[in-house]
């Protein structure tokens, strides 16, 4: 085990390396700064707001969602965690299709729709995913599960 770990330690650092030297090499000194610029608000839409939302909705869902069982509200946790990325990741371009870009081929689509669309499809599999998780639990836990009046 430990030989893997040193290799794919050496892979990484070699990998990592060779993408700097690359960077350096094919990259003006302005998209170097661009993407020095980008990278630093990666880091701060990470710690300010990603990471503190998902400890808030993590904290949250301890102390109301007591009534699921751990396997259930980690299926919320991840969720979250996913819909939260993806919804980064859609800002940008929500942002940019309001202000209205140049060339109208570039952003096709309805992201607002899409986000939304998204956020459904992630709450379904979660509801399906967290319920099986619940009824599951109860069934081996012996104690049976509970219907809502």
């Amino acid at each position: 085990m430990r030989i893997a770990r040193i290799a794919l330690l050496a892979a990484g650092v070699g990998a990592t390396g060779f993408g700097v030297v690359l960077l350096l090499v094919t990259q003006r000194f302005d998209q170097l700064l661009s993407l020095g610029a980008w990278l630093a608000g990666a880091i701060i839409v990470h710690d300010g707001i990603l990471a503190p939302a998902t400890t808030l909705t993590t904290r949250t869902l301890d102390r109301v969602g007591h009534v699921l069982p751990d396997r259930s509200r980690t299926v919320i946790r991840m969720a979250w965690g996913v819909g939260a990325c993806l919804t980064l990741l859609a800002v940008p371009l929500v942002i940019a299709q309001a202000r209205g870009a140049r060339n109208e081929s570039v952003l096709a689509g309805d992201y607002v729709r899409d986000l939304l669309l998204l956020w459904a499809a992630i709450a379904a599999v979660t509801l399906l995913a967290a319920g099986i998780g619940f009824v599951r639990s109860r069934r081996t836990s012996g104690t049976p599960p509970t219907t809502a009046p």
